[in-house]
C-alpha cells in the first residue's frame, strides 16, 4: 500500500448533474500514468492513496473510491490512444457535492483543442 499522499488543485465549478449516484463509470483518454500525474489537481487538498487497482481518497468524513481498470488502446487507424476506464463510488456525499466533485475532476483532466 501507498503512502497518503496530500493533493494541491483549483477550484472549478459543476458541468454536469449526478442524481444521488452510488457509482458512475468514465472512459478516460489517457493512459495510468497520466492519470496518476494529474489526480492531485483534479482532488485538491483531499489525501489519497492507491492499494492495487482501487484509489481512496478522503477528506473531512468523505470517502471517494475510484476503481481503475486495466489500461486500454483506441485505435483510429494508424493513431493509438490510450483509454482507461474509472468506476467512481461515493460516501458522506450529498447529490451537490457529488456535483462539485466531478466537475472539478473533469475540468482538471479537460483537454484544449479546437
Amino acid at each position: 500500500m501507498l503512502p497518503l499522499k496530500p493533493g494541491k488543485g483549483e477550484d472549478s465549478c459543476s458541468t454536469e448533474r449526478f442524481s444521488s449516484p452510488k457509482s458512475l463509470r468514465r472512459e478516460m483518454g489517457l493512459g495510468h500514468a497520466e492519470l496518476f500525474r494529474l489526480l492531485p489537481r483534479a482532488i485538491g487538498d483531499r489525501t489519497w492513496r492507491v492499494h492495487h487497482d482501487l484509489i481512496t481518497i478522503t477528506a473531512q468524513g468523505q470517502q471517494v473510491y475510484i476503481k481503475l481498470f486495466p489500461e486500454g488502446r483506441r485505435d483510429l487507424g494508424a493513431l493509438k490512444l490510450p483509454v482507461t476506464v474509472l468506476e467512481f463510488s461515493f460516501r458522506g456525499f450529498t447529490p451537490e457535492e457529488v456535483d462539485a466533485f466531478m466537475g472539478r475532476f473533469d475540468l482538471a483532466f479537460r483537454r484544449g483543442g479546437g
